[in-house]
């Protein structure tokens, strides 16, 4: 099995994205990258939140993207992801609620609650290729909330991987 973890910066998401280009992705964040939107394999979004425009939603309906808001999540309004085979998991915490972790890099008022993320990943049944943690920053987070999400996420993804 290829597995790599990775721990850092949005461009160490995007070298694993270009790597793996076959690769299905799970991309739990707030807002859509454009590197996303464009890829030709699958990719599942988780966690965004109402500030995309009017034009991407468009494109995920043309596409055929699969897309949770974080409010969907956090209030059980959607059905459970299908999701099997390989991919890649790319959690950025700033999809997590600010007041649940503050030290995140971007700020996410309305975003996720940390266990909805965690039961979201656990729920998925694909085999991960690649994870990647991005937009911890504990240098803005001395009580450590931030990495505590991003090591309760990783946890979850592992269950399965």
């Amino acid at each position: 099995m290829l597995f790599r973890l990775f721990w850092g910066a949005s461009d160490a998401a995007l070298a694993v994205l270009a790597a793996l280009p076959e690769t299905a992705v799970v991309a739990a964040m707030p807002t859509v990258l454009d590197v996303g939107a464009t890829r030709l394999t699958p990719t599942t979004w988780i966690g965004l939140n109402n500030e995309q425009p009017a034009g991407l939603w468009d494109q995920f309906t043309r596409r055929n993207m699969v897309w949770r808001t974080a409010r969907q999540l956090d209030e059980g309004q959607y059905k459970p992801i299908d999701l099997a085979g390989p991919a890649i998991i790319w959690i950025d915490i700033s999809v997590i609620d600010l007041g649940h972790a503050a030290g995140t890099v971007g700020l996410n008022p309305g975003g996720m609650k940390p266990q909805t993320l965690v039961s979201v990943i656990e729920a998925l049944t694909c085999r991960w290729q690649a994870i990647v943690i991005t937009g911890v920053a504990p240098d803005r987070d001395p009580r450590g909330m931030s990495e505590l999400v991003a090591i309760e996420a990783l946890n979850a993804a592992f269950r399965h991987g």
